[in-house]
């Protein structure tokens, strides 16, 4: 059954032919979400695409969304986006900023990219932050090089100076939090996989404007030590079948987290691996992926102080 309001104009035949290219693999998931949203915005609500049968072959289920047209709090905003300067403590890096397209103020965000570098995925995760209403900033830890296979991205994560990746992040940080339209002054860090851990180490290791951390499938375990230091809350997002990360090793944090007296929560899903965000990736878990980001964007309007 159609669950758009039948006061929806039709779905432009357009966007008919761009789901066909993409279901073709002539089309990547990005560049799908970027030309139908242009051109549902003048006519539908975006997240409503989907939902229609009318998108679909008239035996045909009703199709799951795509990672960026996952539902989010509000309807999704325009939004621009674009490579960036950032100045960190040791040297000007790339970055990738997305932002909403309309006038206001809104919380900043650090995406932070897992080994491959950044990519179009990390730049879409970005994107979504930025619909979500968030100033988005993805900065280019690698400095300009993408992994495409495995030993690449392997050799590149293994060359990668933690205190350097640390000032990097929190150069992206002072870079959000020096726009006129990031409010409050606070940031969140998200990170995946390699940026999960760094996401984590910023709790602790981060300047007086990281509000709030997100870490999916990083490693956590800080020592003592950190762990007095942690001085922002961490939410910890994980799969149950990542075999590279035990999940009994991240209960045994957490609850040293709780001992200390520090806002933490872990959120596993038993039917997800590693990496089940990335659906460039095998791994791709889309209804785990979905809910996970809404936890995440809850997680910030909740610990940077944002009105829902």
């Amino acid at each position: 059954m159609c669950t758009v309001e039948t006061t929806q104009p039709p779905i432009p035949a357009e966007v008919h032919q761009l789901l066909a290219a993409q279901q073709a693999g002539k089309l990547t998931r990005r560049d799908f979400v970027e030309q139908a949203g242009a051109l549902l915005f003048r006519s539908l609500k975006p997240e409503a695409v989907y939902r229609d049968n009318r998108f679909n072959a008239p035996d045909a289920p009703i199709m799951t969304p795509p990672l960026m047209l996952a539902a989010t709090p509000t309807t999704p905003l325009a939004t621009k986006g674009g490579m960036v300067t950032i100045q960190t403590s040791h040297a000007p890096i790339p970055g990738y900023l997305a932002q909403p397209e309309a006038a206001g103020s809104y919380p900043g965000v650090v995406v932070i990219q897992e080994w491959w570098g950044l990519d179009d995925h990390i730049k879409s995760v970005a994107d979504y932050f930025a619909r979500s209403g968030f100033v988005a900033l993805a900065p280019d830890l690698y400095h300009g090089e993408i992994a495409r296979e495995p030993d690449e991205a392997r050799k590149l994560a293994m060359g990668l100076i933690a205190d350097q990746a640390n000032a990097d992040v929190q150069g992206a940080a002072d870079y959000l939090v020096s726009l006129d339209n990031v409010q409050p002054k606070k940031v969140g860090t998200v990170g995946f996989c390699m940026g999960g851990g760094i996401s984590m180490r910023m709790s602790w290791a981060g300047g007086s404007n990281i509000g709030a951390v997100v870490i999916f499938y990083g490693r956590g375990n800080p020592t003592d030590d950190e762990i007095k230091a942690i001085h922002a809350p961490v939410l910890g997002i994980f799969g149950e079948q990542d075999a590279g990360i035990p999940i009994s090793g991240v209960r045994e944090w957490e609850a040293k987290l709780k001992a200390n007296g520090k806002t933490v929560e872990i959120v596993t899903y038993p039917d997800a691996g590693h990496a089940f965000v990335n659906d460039t990736r095998p791994a791709y878990r889309p209804e785990a992926a979905e809910d996970a980001l809404q936890r995440t964007v809850k997680w910030f309007m909740k610990y940077l102080k944002i009105s829902s």
